[in-house]
C-alpha cells in the first residue's frame, strides 16, 4: 500500500519533538524528591507543575540518579547506643581471623505485623542506609512473635521461639538448654559467646 501511494517502501522519517521541560523545570522536579525522598513522582510532578507527563517525571527522576527503592528498615539507636557499638569495634579491633571464627553472637528479635505496605524512597546509588532513605523500626503492630538466635563465621545456628516476655530465669533456660548444647554440636572445644555489648 505505502508503495502504491508514496512509491517508496521505508517509512519517512519523523521530525523531532521538543524537549517538553527546560532545565529550571527538571532542576525543581529534582531538588523536590531530594528534599522529600518518600515522596512519590506523582506528587513532586504536581507540586512543582511539571509540564511532562508522569513517564517523563520519571525519567528525569533517573536519570539525574535517582532510583525508586524500598527504603531499609533501621533499629533506633540513641547517641548511647551509638558510643557503645564504637567503643565494642575499637575495643576488638585488635583480634584476629582466628579470634573470630571462634565466636558465637546472639540476640533476641520481635518479628511483627504492621499496617501499613513497604515504604518506597527515591535515592542515590549506594545510600541504602543512610538516614534520610530508612525506615525506623518502631515497637507497634498487630501481632508479634519473639525469637532468640545465634549466628557464627559457620552460619545460623539455633533460632528459638521465646513464649511471652524473655525474663532473666527464662533467659537462663535458654543458655543452659538450648544455647549450649547446640553451640557444643559446632564448637565442642572452646568459643566465645558474645551477647548484645557483654562477652563470656
Amino acid at each position: 500500500m505505502r508503495w502504491q501511494e508514496q512509491q517508496r517502501l521505508r517509512r519517512p522519517l519523523r521530525q523531532g519533538v521538543g524537549k517538553v521541560s527546560n532545565e529550571n523545570e527538571d532542576n525543581a522536579l529534582v531538588e523536590y524528591i531530594r528534599q522529600n525522598p518518600s515522596s512519590t513522582a506523582v506528587k513532586a510532578r504536581e507540586q512543582t507543575l511539571f509540564p511532562g507527563s508522569l513517564r517523563v517525571a520519571q525519567m528525569r527522576l533517573k536519570q539525574s540518579g535517582l532510583k525508586n527503592c524500598a527504603a531499609a528498615r533501621k533499629v533506633f539507636l540513641t547517641a548511647e547506643h551509638k558510643h557503645r557499638r564504637v567503643q565494642f569495634a575499637n575495643e576488638f579491633l585488635i583480634h584476629g581471623e582466628e579470634f573470630w571464627n571462634n565466636v558465637v553472637f546472639s540476640n533476641e528479635k520481635t518479628f511483627q505485623s504492621c499496617n501499613s505496605g513497604r515504604l518506597r524512597v527515591y535515592r542515590p546509588r549506594n545510600t541504602r542506609f543512610e538516614e534520610n532513605y530508612t525506615l525506623t523500626s518502631t515497637n507497634s503492630g498487630r501481632f508479634f512473635v519473639n525469637v532468640w538466635a545465634w549466628i557464627s563465621v559457620n552460619g545460623p545456628g539455633m533460632c528459638y521461639q521465646i513464649d511471652g516476655r524473655l525474663t532473666t530465669e527464662h533467659y537462663i533456660n535458654i543458655l543452659d538448654n538450648v544455647m549450649l548444647p547446640s553451640v557444643r554440636e559446632v564448637f565442642p572445644d572452646n568459643f566465645t559467646f558474645q551477647h548484645s555489648y557483654y562477652s563470656c
